[in-house]
């Protein structure tokens, strides 16, 4: 056999394995969207139909998303709330353990689930 023959094969071979390569790799990752997708919608339903009032603030205490219940209980529209510090819709009894709470918040991130009842002042 010729050496560019040879070449050839060998050329022919490799692109065969970078191409099942690629293959397998583009199914794990469309393998991974389908399931990120999927814990995204099953989240989003889950603070978009909540009974509760769920929102979520960033780490300064902003508001980033309010569901509809939340925005029932505050008199606030959503559009309202984002951007806006938890404290504005705290009455002054609250004011001042709220600061507290909200460090014990974000020191127990990785810890379990915390709740806590406030009143709003609108």
């Amino acid at each position: 056999m010729s050496s560019l023959l040879v070449a050839a094969i060998a050329a022919i071979a490799t692109f065969a394995v970078v191409a099942a390569f690629a293959a397998v790799l583009r199914r794990r990752f469309e393998s991974r969207e389908v399931a990120r997708q999927d814990t995204e919608d099953r989240y989003g339903a889950l603070f978009a139909y909540n009974p509760d009032a769920v929102f979520e603030l960033d780490l300064m205490g902003n508001f980033v998303s309010a569901n509809t219940v939340a925005e029932e209980v505050s008199g606030y529209e959503a559009s309202e709330l984002i951007g806006s510090h938890f404290g504005a819709l705290l009455p002054p009894g609250e004011l001042e353990i709220a600061p507290e709470r909200f460090v014990e918040l974000l020191e127990g991130l990785e810890g379990s689930p915390r709740t806590y009842l406030v009143s709003y002042a609108r």
